[in-house]
C-alpha cells in the first residue's frame, strides 16, 4: 500500500485495488478496471476546463495502469497493452502541466532513452535531477518525488535506461551489461543544454546502485543521491530466489545463470572509490530487499568529501513507508548542494522513528 500511495496512486483507488483483489478480481483486471475510471474522471474534467482536475486524474490513471502491469515479469501482450495505457495516459496529463513536460530523446550511442523533463515556474535557468529506478520501478513511478524538486526550483528528468520502461517494452533494449554509460550519456546531454547549470542523479533500488556506479565514472554528476540500492546487488537474489525473473525481463531472455552473473558484475565495491561528487545514501532498517549494511557499504567506501547516510529504522525497501520525509530530505539536499559551491563535512545520521 505505501508504495502505490507514496509513488503516484490516490489512496482510495490504492485501497480499492486491495480490496477487489481480495474479493477474488484478479489484480490486473482490478488496476485496470481503476485506470479506465480515472481516465473517464480525467476527459471529463478536461471538457469542463477543470485542467489541474484533469492533470491529477490522467496520472492517477496511469499509476493504475503501471501498478497493473508491474505484477507481470516477462513482456507478454497484456503488459504491452497496460504499459501503453500507462504511458499514453501520463502523456495526456504531461501535456496539461505548465510548464509543460518535455519528452526528449537521447542518443547514447547504442540505444535511443526517453525521459520527461520537468521545469520549476519563472526559472531560465536551474540545476536537473536525473531520477530512475531499478527492475519494475520505472520513470513515471517516480513523478511524485520530482514534484518535490519543482516546488525547489530544479528541474527533474524522469529515465528509463536500459531493460527499463519505455527502453525496454517499446524498444526493447534490454539490460545486457552495466548501464552507467548509458546514463552518463543522458548526463552529458543535459549539461549541455544552454538552461542547465548543473546535473545530479538520484536512483532508486536497484537504480541506486545504477546511479552509484554512474557517479564514480561520470565528472558530469555533480551529486549523487542513492534511494535504497546495494554495493552487492546480488544479495536480492538470496533472499528472493524468484527476484532473478525480474532480472531476465530486464535482461530479454530467461537463462538463470547468465542473470546472476550480471547481477555479480554490477557490485559497486571496486567502483565506489571513483565517487567524489557530493553524495546521499538512504536507506531502511527494515529494508527486505537489500540489507541496510549492503546499502551502508556504498556511502563507507566512496572517497566523497561530502556525504552523508540517512537512515530510518522502521524504514521499509526506498523508506516507501515515509515517502513525504524521504521526498522532503532528499529534494532539500539537491537544492543545497546543487546551488552551493563548497563542500562540507562527512556525517552520518540515524533516524529513529517510533
Amino acid at each position: 500500500m505505501s508504495r502505490l500511495v507514496g509513488n503516484g496512486m490516490d489512496y482510495s483507488d490504492a485501497a480499492e485495488l486491495h480490496r477487489l483483489a481480495r474479493a477474488g478480481v484478479s489484480w490486473i483486471d482490478a488496476a485496470a478496471l481503476l485506470g479506465e475510471n480515472n481516465l473517464l474522471r480525467a476527459r471529463q474534467a478536461e471538457a469542463s476546463g477543470y485542467i489541474s482536475s484533469a492533470s491529477a486524474s490522467y496520472r492517477y490513471a496511469a499509476a493504475c495502469f503501471r501498478f497493473g502491469q508491474s505484477t507481470l515479469y516477462f513482456d507478454d501482450n497484456t503488459k504491452r497493452a497496460l504499459y501503453k495505457q500507462a504511458l499514453d495516459a501520463f502523456t495526456a496529463g504531461s501535456a496539461l502541466d505548465h510548464p509543460r513536460t518535455e519528452k526528449i530523446e537521447i542518443d547514447v550511442g547504442d540505444a535511443i532513452l526517453s525521459g520527461w523533463l520537468l521545469r520549476p515556474a519563472a526559472v531560465s535557468k536551474f540545476p536537473v535531477v536525473m531520477i530512475f529506478g531499478g527492475a519494475d520501478g520505472w520513470r513515471e513511478e517516480y513523478h511524485s518525488g520530482a514534484k518535490y524538486l519543482i516546488e525547489r526550483g530544479l528541474g527533474a528528468f524522469l529515465v528509463d535506461g536500459p531493460g527499463q520502461g519505455e527502453t525496454r517494452i517499446l524498444r526493447e533494449h534490454y539490460l545486457r551489461a552495466p548501464s552507467e554509460r548509458a546514463y552518463a550519456g543522458v548526463a552529458d546531454f543535459l549539461a549541455a543544454r544552454s538552461f542547465v547549470t548543473s546535473v545530479g542523479i538520484w536512483g532508486n533500488s536497484l537504480g541506486g546502485t545504477f546511479a552509484a556506479r554512474t557517479a564514480a565514472i561520470c565528472p558530469t554528476i555533480a551529486a549523487c543521491c542513492v534511494n535504497g540500492g546495494a554495493a552487492t546487488p546480488i544479495e536480492v537474489l538470496d533472499r528472493f530466489p524468484r527476484f532473478i525473473d525480474r532480472i531476465c525481463a530486464m535482461m530479454g531472455q530467461r537463462d538463470h545463470e547468465r542473470a546472476r552473473a550480471l547481477m555479480t558484475e554490477l557490485a559497486v565495491d571496486k567502483q565506489a572509490g571513483g565517487i567524489r561528487c557530493p553524495l546521499l545514501v538512504i536507506h531502511g532498517g527494515e529494508d527486505r530487499i537489500f540489507s541496510l549494511a549492503n546499502g551502508l557499504s556504498i556511502y563507507e567506501n566512496a572517497l566523497s568529501r561530502d556525504k552523508s547516510a540517512v537512515v530510518w529504522d522502521d524504514g521499509d525497501h526506498c523508506i516507501y513507508n515515509r515517502s513525504h520525509e524521504k521526498h522532503s530530505r532528499i529534494a532539500d539536499w539537491f537544492a543545497t548542494i546543487l546551488s552551493a559551491s563548497s563542500m562540507g563535512a562527512a556525517s552520518v545520521e540515524h533516524h529513529i522513528k517510533g
